[in-house]
């Protein structure tokens, strides 16, 4: 407890990832303005396990809008630390944590690791095969406390995610269009794109109402069944295993195709 901000949220689904990031905020200003903050902070923002559509409040009540609001939770953290007087000494290390059997991931064999801060190499993607033990050994190296235990000693540190000549670096976060359709009280912009779900909240609760939300984990198989079918129409679920496709041979064309789209179907609110 005294080492835990007690008005920090935990998991809820219902709850926007939005505020639990307002009330850390809150905290690191205070750090800011005394320039002083504890060597390694935990942020557990949780919704990227989305669900409980139903008592969602503030319109985050769909499948898009919970994802973009966990999206954009994760930005206003690099973005408030980008613009804070820790910049040149912090690393930002996010992990979707486990890939759990592939029923809420895309394969239970990897997951996605991202790094922001000084000395991170921009602007790259890579696929090198690390595990979560490397991940703590990196921050047990970063911050000089050695290992703690066998396998993490063991452990590589993800070097190749640095390069030393890259000192400085800036981050500003971007608001989902998807997000200009729900009630949070997000910045104003002069000409806001506004997205709009594809189903409704009643529909995600309809076809989720076997689910239990309340904790990370507990859904069972029919969901990522129900997301497909609700996001896909009438496209055929994948077939398992999974392809294994190598996806990085054509990156930039599958992200300007879904550019494409974004743009076909948003609409701009002044």
């Amino acid at each position: 407890m005294p080492y835990t901000d007690p008005y920090f949220r935990g998991f809820e689904p219902a709850f926007p990832d939005f505020w639990r990031v307002e009330e850390w905020k809150r905290e690191f200003a205070e750090f800011s303005a005394s320039k002083s903050a504890p060597n390694l902070m935990l942020l557990r923002i949780g919704n990227d396990h989305f669900g409980d559509f139903r008592r969602a409040i503030d319109g985050v009540n769909t499948v898009e809008t919970q994802m973009a609001d966990n999206d954009y939770a994760l930005g206003e953290i690099v973005d408030a630390v980008a613009h804070s007087p820790f910049a040149s000494d912090t690393e930002i290390v996010s992990v979707e944590d486990d890939s759990w059997d592939g029923i809420d991931h895309v394969d239970r064999n990897r997951s996605i690791a991202l790094f922001a801060g000084p000395y991170v190499r921009q602007h790259a993607l890579l696929s090198e095969r690390y595990t979560t033990v490397n991940l703590v050994r990196t921050i047990e190296e970063i911050l000089g406390i050695g290992p703690i235990g066998l396998n993490d000693a063991l452990a590589a540190p993800m070097s190749d995610i640095f390069d030393p000549t890259i000192a400085t670096w800036s981050y500003q976060a971007i608001i989902p269009p998807v997000l200009h359709s729900t009630k949070l009280p997000l910045p104003s912009a002069a000409h806001a794109c506004i997205d709009f779900p594809k189903r409704s909240s009643e529909y995600w609760s309809g076809v989720m109402s076997g689910q239990d939300f309340s904790h990370s984990d507990r859904i069972n198989k029919a969901f990522a069944r129900a997301l497909w079918h609700g996001l896909k129409d009438r496209e055929l679920y994948p077939a398992q295993p999974v392809s294994g496709d190598d996806l990085r041979s054509n990156r930039q064309g599958l992200l300007s195709q879904v550019e494409a789209t974004r743009a076909g179907k948003c609409k701009v609110h002044n």
